[in-house]
């Protein structure tokens, strides 16, 4: 924060010795004009140096103030629902592209609800990695054309755990090496159920399949790493992980925001791709808790002070 303040001062000092001051009523232009460029010089410094600062820098300034992962009740508020496909149908009917979308979003939606059914740990979960995957999409400026498609397939990116038996998804201890095997083949089977609408989605749909692979070529299913994996399969990887470190389980509690933060960061090169969690740690918190409410600040101010502690993070590889 003081860099970007004192870039701003340092600004309006040259100014005003290369710019003198006017007399007359040219006078409240000249000052607002020193003011605008001052806050412009100061955006930009704190933009660029959210990028060009070390990811664990980056990570101890995302800690100074709390947050919290969203709840299921106001990641609905948000999240895409069926009224909001209806009016995007509405604003172009007798659109050929509008009505495939539509039926593809219908698709999707049906399929996402039954997972729901199916597995009531990961209830919501869904939902909470489409938002983190906007966010990144937005942090990352891709087009909105494809962070619309991207959302889609964030949304249907666990969909495979519907050829996974209940017993299985759901049982409380852990899985024995053939339910592993099971369980760690379903992003493929997630792929081969959005077959229909791979095309649709285009590259985008890549993430059903490669959210679990890992930067280092540690991952599953096909071992796949650095650009060999997807864009959209980087992003989602970093935003299910997130969601699942800091959701409620009933097998486990959720992880500390800060110390998911941490683990995103100290695993930037081996299991998540950097730039992509130096995105993720570079979205303002104003923007996150504009998204999940402000009752997400007032949950964590109790734990405030240990936060602005937690400053001994280790360099990711």
């Amino acid at each position: 924060m003081l860099v970007p303040i004192g870039a701003s001062l340092a600004t309006t000092v040259v100014l005003r010795r290369l710019v003198p001051s006017p007399d007359g009523p040219w006078w409240f232009a000249w000052a607002l004009g020193l003011l605008v460029c001052a806050v412009l010089v100061a955006v930009g410094v704190e933009r660029a140096g959210r990028r060009l600062l070390p990811l664990v820098t980056l990570l101890k300034l995302s800690m100074l103030f709390p947050d919290q992962a969203p709840t299921r009740f106001s990641i609905a508020r948000t999240a895409v629902s069926v009224r909001r496909l209806e009016s995007r149908l509405a604003e172009t009917q007798g659109d050929a592209t509008a009505r495939e979308e539509s039926r593809t979003a219908a698709t999707i939606l049906s399929l996402s609800v039954a997972l729901q059914s199916h597995d009531r740990r990961t209830r919501g979960h869904a939902e909470r990695v489409r938002v983190f995957t906007d966010l990144l999409g937005e942090e990352l400026q891709l087009p909105e054309e494809d962070r619309y498609r991207l959302r889609w397939a964030a949304l249907m990116h666990d969909i495979g755990k519907l050829s996974i038996s209940p017993s299985i998804l759901n049982k409380p201890g852990a899985l024995d090496d053939r339910e592993w095997k099971l369980m760690k083949g379903h992003p493929l089977e997630g792929a081969r159920i959005a077959e229909p609408i791979m095309g649709w989605l285009g590259p985008w749909g890549d993430a059903i399949a490669e959210h679990h692979e890992r930067f280092d070529g540690g991952g599953y299913p096909n071992g796949l790493s650095h650009g060999a994996i997807s864009l959209g399969g980087r992003i989602v990887s970093v935003a299910d992980s997130y969601d699942t470190m800091t959701a409620a389980r009933s097998y486990k509690k959720p992880m500390a925001v800060w110390a998911a933060r941490r683990e995103l960061a100290e695993c930037a090169g081996g299991q998540f791709d950097p730039e992509i969690v130096r995105a993720f740690l570079s979205i303002s918190l104003p923007k996150l808790l504009w998204r999940t409410g402000p009752v997400s600040l007032i949950v964590q101010l109790p734990f405030l002070a240990r936060l602005q502690r937690s400053g001994s993070v280790r360099s990711p590889p």
